[in-house]
């Protein structure tokens, strides 16, 4: 029996771990609870982490935690939950996620005229004055170095077509 997840993209992480709630009831033999990882559409399984004895009970459930940092950087991860019995009593699982440490950016913004600097991601309660204004920000991946840089032109329409001397 196997339950897998969706495609998940760790491309933009410095860390990343698996963690999930679970019960396995283990009889012996050659009977098995593993997590696995796939990178490849699930083409092949690696092998993160094999329970072959009793985790967790019925009414109390072991927390289960498996480090992805050996997947931070690609785009295709998949986490599959396979179960291998000829005889046994079962693996329930619950309440799994995925956390991790995204790569950390910064931000830098500007104006030209020269008026305004920010260094938050989405700056707010900006003036826009004098227009037109353009606006450019610099975003770096500061682990890596590598930027991108936009710009965004504001020339509001200051018509006033009552003659209240308040812009439409």
């Amino acid at each position: 029996t196997q339950l897998i997840s969706p495609v998940m993209d760790l491309s933009n992480y410095t860390a990343a771990s698996l963690s999930f709630w679970h019960h396995y009831d283990d009889i012996g033999g050659d009977d098995t609870a593993r997590v696995e990882v796939s990178t490849n559409g699930g083409a092949s399984w690696a092998i993160v982490q094999t329970y072959n004895t009793d985790q967790g009970a019925r009414a109390a459930f072991a927390n289960g935690v498996v480090s992805l940092n050996a997947y931070v950087g690609l785009s295709t991860v998949q986490v599959r939950f396979r179960y291998y019995a000829t005889w046994d009593w079962g693996w329930a699982i619950d309440n799994v996620s995925v956390t991790g440490t995204p790569i950390p950016y910064s931000h830098s913004w500007a104006s030209a005229p020269v008026y305004f600097t920010d260094g938050t991601q989405n700056p707010t309660g900006v003036v826009v004055s004098p227009v037109p204004t353009t606006f450019t920000v610099t975003i770096t991946n500061t682990a890596t170095g590598c930027f991108s840089t936009a710009s965004v032109a504001v020339n509001p329409d200051l018509t006033d077509t009552d003659g209240d001397l308040i812009p439409d």
